[in-house]
């Protein structure tokens, strides 16, 4: 059995999802691999490693989970690893059984782990070259021997939770050679390890599951993840109200608004009504200062800093929506703000490296685009448009557009920011 954390107090459960995912993986028109997407910070990974794996484990699976953001740069060792860490928690074994095994893996792993990081550190020489690829082909091999342990000890009933799914496509050639190894891997494995794979990037996760040259292309069936809504508010007010033995009664209509506002996110909320516990703010200066540390710990201004002034114009656009993003009226302005003449071919592109670059997403080849993260098109409008005079006009569409959104939120109805941008021109 895998080590389940804590459940915190505070957690709200998601049985509807969690019944939806063992019903697919337990009948037989289901899928034995599912892909969730939600934006970062909207609680995948508490869902799983707090409600999904106990109940998956109660059901009869054995749950292998691993973060690609452990390793970034190799996905096959992180992955290696969440499948070890299933295999020493299994009682599937037997005890004598599970420790030999698990010592000769971990072993091996201890040794590859230590080679790759001295061979990353070895400067571009045919040593080093020769040193890397001899580390990654023992890794293969090794992680070959895991998974198939792993299919083993689960007798029919293995499940591998890949988390950040996406960070595989950015780990280059490496990293693509290990996607097809993968899925090799799956496929002979095909009724006895199911998979989950969930990511934070629409346009990565894009790139790995629907492009027709990626690995796994049409491979897994996607799942939607819902966002939380009414009732979490209100489990959330309940225990801010239970913690401080009545002291704090937060208003539920406020807090639904805060939450809506703030892109529906869970970590913000529970952050900012701890904030409202911990140190008797009030619940507006709790959410200013929530979103502050928030939006400071993604580094949204770190990620701006090497952008092109076109690329600032292209997130403008997607920002207010222009409904003629490569019309002549608005490349002249933006040829205008940047003293040379700008063509729709020089604005597509930097569309497509904002995409590559995690900012922007879209859906198919007439889709819109949007930001893949709702939270910085709001600290954009907050923290840049309001702060940067070099777009004025750009600038003044975007008050506009800020102002129709507060009014859309007043009145109670959805902001169109989130489902509507600039469409995409493949």
């Amino acid at each position: 059995m895998t080590h389940k954390p804590h459940t915190p107090p505070w957690y709200f459960p998601r049985p509807e999802v969690t019944h939806r995912l063992l019903m697919s993986f337990g009948s037989n028109w289901g899928q034995d691999h599912v892909a969730i997407f939600a934006p970062r910070r909207r609680g995948k990974t508490t869902f799983l490693q707090q409600e999904f794996t106990a109940a998956a484990e109660a059901e009869g699976y054995l749950v292998a989970y691993a973060d690609l953001l452990e390793d970034r740069d190799a996905p096959e060792l992180a992955v290696t690893r969440g499948l070890l860490r299933a295999l020493e928690g299994s009682p599937r074994l037997g005890f004598l059984r599970r420790r030999s095994l698990a010592l000769k893996l971990r072993k091996r792993l201890t040794g590859l782990a230590m080679s790759a990081s001295v061979s990353a550190g070895v400067s571009a020489s045919a040593t080093g070259s020769a040193s890397l690829n001899l580390v990654e082909v023992q890794l293969a091999d090794l992680f070959a021997d895991t998974f198939q342990a792993f299919a083993k000890a689960g007798e029919g009933k293995a499940l591998l939770i890949i988390d950040e799914f996406q960070q595989i496509g950015s780990a280059g050639e490496a990293g693509l050679a290990f996607a097809g190894r993968l899925r090799a891997h799956l496929q002979m494995a095909k009724g006895s390890v199911r998979s989950i794979f969930t990511g934070s990037y629409q346009h990565a996760m894009e790139l790995m599951l629907n492009h027709r040259n990626a690995p796994f292309y049409q491979f897994a069936a996607r799942v939607e993840f819902p966002n939380l809504g009414r009732d979490f508010v209100h489990h959330m007010a309940e225990w801010a109200r239970r913690q401080s033995g009545g002291q704090v009664e937060l208003d539920e209509e406020e807090l639904m608004h805060t939450f809506v506002r703030r892109g529906s996110n869970p970590a913000h909320l529970h952050q900012l009504v701890t904030l409202c516990l911990t140190d008797s703010l009030p619940l507006t200066e709790a959410d200013r200062l929530t979103y502050d540390r928030f939006t400071a710990s993604l580094g949204y201004g770190d990620k701006l800093v090497d952008l092109k002034p076109l690329h600032y114009h292209a997130l403008v656009l997607v920002l207010v929506e222009d409904p003629s993003p490569y019309g002549t009226e608005t490349l002249l302005r933006i040829g205008k703000a940047e003293g040379r003449k700008v063509s729709s071919a020089q604005l597509q592109s930097a569309f497509k490296t904002l995409e590559n670059r995690g900012f922007l997403a879209h859906e198919g080849r007439n889709a819109q685009r949007y930001f893949e993260d709702p939270t910085f098109s709001d600290w954009l409008f907050e923290r840049i448009l309001e702060e940067d005079p070099r777009y004025p006009s750009l600038l003044q569409a975007a008050k506009l557009h800020k102002a129709d959104v507060r009014a859309r939120e007043r009145i109670g109805k959805p902001s169109p920011r989130s489902d509507t941008a600039v469409p995409a021109k493949d």
